[in-house]
């Protein structure tokens, strides 16, 4: 952290949203890694098996995908950071709200970046195959059951990590506030994909389980708990928006 983040905790003051930028990624990218490294779907999703990855191949492929994602998250200006890349938080705004031409452009850099991360298939087992097809597949029929034709109108909340050390100090809170302010705004309501374990989180917020899906339920090469995944979803709130200026 900056000795200016330092001085400002120091002071009381609240830390500030700022958009990332490209000198906050490798502090943001590496932080993010760290942060998710625990993660109940991304363990189910990769600890097959068959599969003989060392945590450090596993790391460097994740790293590159972070790296990517991030630097179009700058070009769309959708990712706010606090201490740029401490806690770092992924949006998307209504898919009704975005023009043509821009989502022309968005879908066609998609459309690269997800072509180069196909490289990485060959080292896919087919367990991890199978798992990442049971994960579309569930993500899919518990969206339209609980969004139903809601999606294009939402604002979504596409992630959201703080590096460890860092936890603790309301770094998320401030800014899920952020997201949820500018949702009100627009009278919109905003969605997300989290695991159970961080639903009580996203409940200060106004967030609300609208589905669930088991990950690894009756899969007899995943001899864990099955992985709970919900869907979240916060109505937009009347009395904040008529609070902002």
């Amino acid at each position: 952290m900056s000795l200016l983040a330092q001085g400002a905790l120091y002071l009381g003051e609240t830390p500030k949203p700022e958009l990332l930028a490209f000198s906050d990624l490798p502090h943001t990218v590496d932080a993010a890694v760290r942060a998710n490294a625990d993660d109940p779907l991304g363990h189910y999703m990769h600890d097959t098996p068959d599969n003989h990855e060392t945590p450090a191949e596993r790391a460097n492929r994740t790293k590159v995908a972070i790296y990517l994602m991030f630097i179009d998250d700058i070009r769309r200006g959708e990712s706010w950071t606090i201490n740029h890349g401490d806690s770092i938080l992924r949006f998307s705004p209504a898919p009704v709200t975005v023009p043509r031409g821009r989502k022309a452009l968005n879908d066609l850099i998609a459309g690269i970046i997800n072509n180069f991360l196909n490289i990485y298939k060959i080292f896919q087992t087919k367990e991890q195959g199978k798992r990442r097809a049971e994960f579309r597949d569930k993500l899919k029929a518990t969206i339209e059951k609980a969004l139903s034709d809601r999606v294009p109108e939402l604002i979504s909340l596409d992630g959201l990590s703080t590096a460890p050390e860092r936890q603790g100090l309301g770094y998320a809170s401030i800014l899920v506030s952020e997201l949820a302010a500018m949702a009100d705004a627009q009278s919109r309501g905003i969605w997300l994909l989290t695991n159970f374990h961080t639903t009580t989180f996203y409940a200060r917020f106004g967030f609300k389980v609208a589905g669930t899906f088991l990950m690894g339920e009756g899969n007899p090469t995943w001899d864990k708990d099955p992985v709970v995944v919900c869907i979240m979803l916060r109505e937009h709130d009347e009395k904040s928006a008529l609070l902002l200026p």
